[in-house]
């Protein structure tokens, strides 16, 4: 009875080009309020970065939504002309390697508009196909609303990625979006970390996971497990080479578990972690990040050849200006070399190699660096005898400072320092003397939930040498058997290009000089900057300083 009716409805859609195919319309809202992605987004308190990011990592749990618009907040403003938004295909719908969408999302905060050609280029290789998966993956829709809000207008690539796909899929695929990934592009990776874990098990493999992002070796995400490390390797591996290429290099915001949302007390069984990180070309500064930053520092005097700079207030203001550039005046914690004494003896009463400073400039720039905490376990605190070492030790714990000596471990707020050394120059010389022994077992950390870090500072390895040397990788696996979180050394006089990761753990073999009476160029130094989260694990950057001593000394 309708039939003449629909008929001529019909002939008016062929007539004036109305389509009725779903794939000219958007998808539907996700979500059915807006309430909750208000709240996150009126919560944000870190401001938009200048410049700004190539890359973020954020989760897709809306029980995180607080976690997914702070980091991605660092984002907005950007001038972006395209963003690229990465998650895993978490129902494995796709019959490629990855998919990608070409109808626009509707979301509660408003539209997003696809990037319909980029994402039909995509389509045209082997390994991509288009899909309408992207209608139920939270992957995506988790995330659609705030680019909504802080990207309007701004058309997004959704690339699905399956969760069995291979090494050789991860690098086609790169290949593929490398053309799109311009100056213009924001790269959002939607992952969320450890899965069905309890929560000290998580912050374990979260541990894991942090080791491998700080040693910067995307190939290195194949070691991880999935899902206990995360939900996604495909994604991480293609969010850092896509970086890489641009020179950008990646901070951890933020490392949290979903156990710190409970409301009821209680402990979860299964959980779910998340690392949120942002990529850039210039590094983020530690004032622009969560969590609690912590400076460590290699080779430190104030002596021989730098005796006079404690006469210089120009050359302190310098220096103290110097390192506040570096650490933003958070607490720093270093390896002193040598001996504090009111009135030094005649330097020619000394032999070459024994260190000795004037005690006052020398706590006056302890001071000015904002030094939390001293190392004295190293070859040159006995250069006086043990009378004057029981002196100093005296003299800097009435200034303030956190003192470790040999084989000690000290208490600072949120984790534990211990320190010792495998080299010694009195009674005799002598090396690889710390034996397995000599760390303390630390028992019950590994079940802690947060856990409380513990960070072993050792002095080892052979001068002017990087390392790690066997007898190092020795060390540092007998320190991560003990219950050790993380291991960082200083004696060598030359920086280590870069972190590497032993037992699971990571390891800086050497910090260098953080001043140090050596002029060659090569024998500078660098910081660890180490970020303290509240679950108990930490995220570590290494922080370039150069050669002090030549800078004062070509001033």
């Amino acid at each position: 009875m309708r039939r003449p009716v629909l008929l001529p409805f019909l002939f008016f859609v062929v007539l004036s080009g109305i389509s009725l195919r779903a794939s000219d319309t958007p998808f539907p809202p996700f979500y059915h309020s807006a309430v909750p992605f208000r709240a996150a987004i009126d919560g944000v308190e870190t401001a938009p970065l200048d410049p700004p990011p190539s890359g973020v990592t954020v989760p897709h749990h809306a029980l995180v939504l607080d976690l997914i618009a702070g980091t991605l907040s660092l984002a907005r403003g950007g001038g972006y002309e395209r963003i690229i938004l990465i998650s895993a295909d978490h129902f494995r719908r796709t019959e490629t390697a990855a998919a990608v969408a070409t109808r626009d999302f509707l979301t509660v905060l408003g539209p997003v508009p696809v990037d319909e050609a980029a994402s039909r280029r995509l389509a045209e290789d082997p390994l991509v196909s288009i899909s309408s998966l992207a209608s139920h993956e939270h992957g995506f829709r988790a995330i659609l609303p705030f680019l909504a809000e802080w990207f309007p207008g701004v058309p997004v690539v959704t690339l699905a990625v399956g969760i069995r796909t291979t090494p050789g899929d991860w690098r086609g695929l790169v290949e593929a979006l490398d053309p799109l990934v311009t100056e213009k592009t924001l790269v959002i990776q939607s992952t969320d970390f450890s899965h069905y874990l309890t929560p000290a098990e998580a912050c374990g493999k979260d541990a894991e996971t942090l080791a491998f992002i700080a040693r910067g070796d995307p190939d290195g995400v194949v070691d991880l497990d999935q899902p206990d490390h995360i939900d996604s390797k495909a994604a991480q591996w293609i969010q850092m080479t896509l970086q890489q290429r641009r020179g950008a290099s990646v901070a951890v915001v933020d490392n949290r578990n979903s156990a710190e949302y409970a409301t009821d007390g209680g402990v979860p069984r299964e959980t779910t972690s998340y690392v949120t990180q942002v990529w850039r070309r210039d590094p983020v500064p530690a004032s622009a990040l969560p969590g609690e930053a912590w400076y460590f520092g290699g080779d430190f005097h104030l002596g021989r050849g730098l005796a006079a700079l404690g006469d210089d207030a120009a050359s302190l203001d310098w220096l103290g200006e110097r390192m506040r550039s570096l650490t933003g005046g958070r607490p720093l914690i270093l390896n002193l070399e040598g001996v504090l004494v009111e009135a030094p003896p005649d330097p020619d009463s000394l032999h070459p190699m024994q260190i000795v400073m004037r005690a006052e400039p020398t706590l006056d720039l302890l001071e000015r660096w904002n030094v939390a905490g001293v190392v004295l376990a190293n070859n040159h605190t006995l250069d006086l005898g043990p009378q004057a070492l029981v002196a100093m030790t005296k003299s800097l714990r009435e200034a303030g400072l956190v003192v470790i000596g040999e084989g000690e471990l000290a208490a600072f707020p949120g984790f534990d320092l211990f320190a010792a050394s495998d080299v010694r120059n009195r009674p005799a010389p002598a090396r690889d003397v710390l034996r397995a022994d000599g760390f303390p077992v630390l028992s019950g950390s590994a079940a802690a939930f947060p856990r409380r870090p513990r960070l072993a500072f050792l002095h080892w390895g052979a001068e002017y040498r990087a390392g790690p040397d066997e007898r190092q990788r020795w060390l540092a696996r007998t320190a991560s058997r003990a219950g050790f979180d993380l291991i960082l050394g200083a004696h060598t006089h030359v920086p280590s290009p870069a972190m590497e990761v032993v037992e699971g753990i990571p390891v800086l073999p050497g910090l260098g000089n953080l001043l140090f009476d050596q002029g060659q160029r090569e024998r500078g130094g660098v910081l660890l900057e180490v970020r303290f989260f509240g679950q108990g694990t930490f995220a570590t950057r290494v922080i370039p300083v150069g050669n002090l001593y030549r800078e004062w000394r070509g001033r």
